[in-house]
């Protein structure tokens, strides 16, 4: 009986290799061992079936393998900035991961910044699909997903969704709709208080099975020293009494909590007029310069690391503010500083940010903002690396999936 060359079946006389492609037989019970048998056995026949000169059919047909062969998991959040990223990025320290973020919902330049982040630290990336602006069809959606992991062949791939769980459905790319589409499941990252999180999370679980998708999970992140002992008596045995199992307790970090200068003069779109050396510098305070020189001195030496938002005409102000333990300078109203203060913050490496609007839109701007990992943190990033490796079930969550 001659060969078929069909999509669905690489051997008629090889009944593991059209299970494999089928899923069948090859099911997320299946184990490691086992998975990877049937997959060296149907790219052996791949091989065997397509000669060198037909490099088209076995790219097409390996491809194909992979895609169905390729453990799977969506991790998603209850909140925006509860640590999907740092997850993935630990994850992909420790584990054979590939990387990928199909909304990019975070893009600057051109680029999702988290895409731009792993591509520097996870073996394999795939670029985001769409943008927060685009409205894709929802065929074209689901073709481009299963479509999007030729060439990856790792251990998994991580799918970190768009800033919560719902987030991304007017797309067809919210979390939910990702695993239901590639047939993977979740794990769902939290934080906050604890009557909070066990209820988002039950919410985050329910959206999954209403498209026919699982929760294998959550891990809690961003717990402060006082909440350790409440997370581990009240928050962790209440989720496994509705069935979810707690995977990681990752302890709070004030270094991975705080901005810096670069966050606040992206955030602002403002205009740096000094102190270039000094944007990566922690900010751990908001403080407003409004007042006379006396009580601003004396307000000023009780913050540390903070920025101080004030007008561009007060040289007073700021050059009290360089003082003292001052990361970086806000001058709003689109009002330029002196010279004498600008080479002072040249000399001591404190950002001058020009912004545009009032203190009081300032202000606002600035408390909006959340810290966010670069590719340059080295410091964020080894701790991210030590934090989710020894405070995470890497290998529980892959057993899982």
């Amino acid at each position: 009986m001659p060969l078929r060359r069909d999509p669905t079946c690489i051997s008629s006389k090889t009944p593991h290799a059209r299970h494999f492609l089928s899923g069948h037989l090859l099911t997320r019970e299946t184990t490691t061992h086992r998975r990877q048998d049937y997959l060296s056995l149907c790219i052996a026949q791949t091989l065997r079936l397509y000669p060198e000169s037909d490099r088209h059919h076995r790219k097409y047909y390996i491809g194909r393998i992979l895609r169905v062969a390729m453990n799977g998991l969506v991790i998603t959040s209850i909140r925006t900035g509860a640590g999907k990223t740092t997850l993935a990025l630990g994850m992909a320290f420790n584990r054979d991961c590939a990387y990928f973020k199909p909304l990019g919902d975070r893009v600057e330049r051109g680029h999702d910044e988290d895409y731009i982040l792993l591509k520097e630290y996870a073996s394999h990336v795939i670029p985001p699909l769409y943008r927060m602006s685009d409205k894709p069809p929802k065929n074209e959606v689901h073709a481009r997903l299963r479509k999007a992991f030729e060439g990856a062949q790792n251990d998994c791939v991580l799918i970190e969704s768009p800033r919560n769980a719902t987030f991304g459905a007017y797309a067809h790319l919210c979390s939910a709709d990702i695993a239901a589409t590639l047939k993977f499941k979740g794990i769902v990252v939290a934080c906050g208080s604890s009557e909070t999180l066990i209820d988002k999370v039950l919410l985050a679980r329910s959206y999954f099975e209403s498209v026919g998708s699982e929760i294998i999970g959550v891990v809690i992140n961003k717990v402060s020293y006082s909440k350790m002992e409440e997370t581990e008596n009240v928050v962790i045995p209440a989720l496994e009494r509705y069935g979810l199992e707690t995977f990681g307790v990752i302890p709070e970090k004030k270094k991975l909590l705080s901005i810096s200068g670069a966050d606040v003069l992206e955030h602002l779109k403002g205009r740096l007029l000094a102190g270039e050396k000094g944007l990566e510098s922690d900010i751990d305070t908001i403080v407003v310069g409004a007042m006379n020189f006396e009580h601003a001195l004396r307000s000023f030496r009780k913050s540390k690391n903070k920025i101080v938002i004030t007008g561009g005409d007060r040289a007073d102000i700021q050059l009290a503010a360089m003082e003292t333990s001052t990361s970086c300078l806000v001058l709003t109203g689109s009002l330029y500083s002196s010279p004498p203060v600008l080479s002072r913050a040249d000399e001591l490496n404190i950002p001058v940010i020009m912004a545009k609007e009032d203190t009081y839109s300032v202000l606002k701007k600035v408390e909006e903002i959340k810290s966010h990992i670069r590719p340059g943190d080295s410091e964020k990033i080894e701790i991210i690396k030590n934090i989710v490796g020894s405070n995470v079930d890497i290998e529980g969550i892959m057993k899982k999936i």
